[in-house]
């Protein structure tokens, strides 16, 4: 009969991201035991953690040039994720409520994300400009989160249902 322990040591590696114009990979992995990001060069070799708080990483998103790194992490396991931008690390969204990671503006001058910080249930849209901290909030109701920011705007989808769901174009200037 198989000891359940080495199960249980199998780690994994998943959501990579490029970065610097593909230079760099950035990825999710529990070597050290909770999900945190590490990166590496592309041409290989042995990764560096990148973050290393006690709480795990939930996942990442990089501009399309790959010069800016966002994820979420929750609070003691809460599923409620906080956002952040990577390198230096600084908080995005930190109140509490549950925040989905969404994408970056083309430019990568702003991030596109859903939270239920206005009633707890509701998914709202927000555009976060990251120089200024000016944030668009369009209130929606139901689950939505954001699938990709373009030029032609923000892709989001509402489910109806586990089975059902709906994409909208959505103006990023609200």
């Amino acid at each position: 009969m198989p000891e359940i322990a080495a199960y249980l040591r199998i780690r994994s590696a998943h959501s990579p991201q490029w970065l610097d114009g593909g230079a760099r990979l950035a990825f999710l992995s529990d070597i050290t035991g909770i999900p945190q990001i590490w990166l590496m060069p592309a041409t290989g070799g042995w990764p560096d953690q990148l973050t290393f708080e006690a709480e795990r990483v939930s996942g990442a998103v990089a501009s399309a040039d790959g010069g800016r790194l966002a994820f979420g992490r929750d609070v003691g396991g809460n599923e409620r994720d906080r956002l952040y931008l990577a390198g230096p690390e600084r908080a995005l969204a930190t109140a509490d409520a549950i925040h989905s990671l969404g994408a970056f503006s083309p430019d990568g001058s702003a991030l596109a994300y859903t939270h239920t910080e206005r009633n707890g249930t509701d998914f709202d849209l927000v555009i976060l400009d990251l120089a200024s901290g000016a944030r668009i909030e369009v209130e929606l109701e139901g689950w939505n989160v954001v699938c990709d920011f373009t030029a032609h705007g923000i892709l989001l989808a509402r489910a109806r249902s586990n089975v059902s769901h709906d994409l909208y174009l959505v103006d990023p200037q609200g």
